[in-house]
């Protein structure tokens, strides 16, 4: 008997552990505004344009981003 409550005990765990996987959600993602590429909006740098937020995944494509702003004044 106590062996079937061990076992009992055992599967419980393992369908709680997989419940608890599925509760983790994929973090909110956003394209950089110069090459594209998908990154969790946490990660991303922003800048506050005037009527929305840029996003970028890193220095150098806001650097990209800035050169071509300025070329094309």
């Amino acid at each position: 008997m106590l062996d079937e409550l061990s076992k009992v005990n055992s599967n419980f765990e393992k369908e709680s552990e997989m419940i608890e996987q599925k509760k983790i959600v994929e973090p909110e993602k956003i394209a950089c505004e110069v090459c594209f590429k998908e990154i969790p909006i946490s990660e991303a740098k922003s800048v506050k344009a005037t009527d929305y937020i840029m996003y970028y995944c890193g220095l150098d494509c806001y650097d990209k981003w800035k050169k071509q702003e300025k070329e094309s004044k």
